[in-house]
């Protein structure tokens, strides 16, 4: 393996462990915005293939017209704020240049190269495995909170016809 001579594979497995999270809670919030604009044809127009991000910002938008529980909305809108956290931290993690651990164990720092703003020079940040792990339970914890949430959506459900 190419990647082998310079990542540990406990840092490997960390590194997977967030990407499976971070999927799995991609695949939550496109369910949440795929049933607040009903999975119809509107779903596969507007929401389909958008970024977690964006459609965070959507559910957000769409959960103020139908959703009477106006705490529930605000919830999400906090909620929808985290996922924004965490996937920046997994992007800035997983899309990073990875240089290696510090002298090949695991309970060391992964170094990674991270690009800066347009135009300036890539910085090392350092990622153990320890905090590698504790980003893919900070994913978790949030794909846990959004099944309660979205309980509490759909009770507070007025209809579409409402809009």
């Amino acid at each position: 393996m190419f990647t082998a001579g310079w990542v540990d594979d406990e840092h490997l497995l960390a590194l997977g462990r967030v990407v499976v999270a971070a999927t799995w809670l991609e695949t939550i919030v496109d369910h949440l915005a795929r049933w607040l604009v009903d999975d119809g044809p509107l779903y596969y127009e507007t929401v389909a293939g958008l970024p977690a991000a964006k459609m965070c910002d959507l559910a957000v938008r769409l959960a103020k017209r139908v959703v009477d529980d106006e705490q529930a909305v605000e919830d999400l809108e906090a909620w929808t704020k985290k996922v924004r956290g965490v996937q920046e931290e997994r992007n800035r993690l997983l899309h990073a240049e990875h240089l290696g651990s510090e002298d090949g164990h695991a309970d060391r720092a992964l170094i990674i190269s991270v690009r800066g703003k347009r135009r300036t020079p890539p910085i090392e940040i350092s990622a153990s495995v320890a905090d590698l792990l504790d980003l893919a339970a900070r994913i978790d914890a949030l794909s846990e909170a959004a099944m309660e949430l979205q309980g509490r959506l759909v009770a507070g459900y007025r209809g579409r016809g409402h809009r």
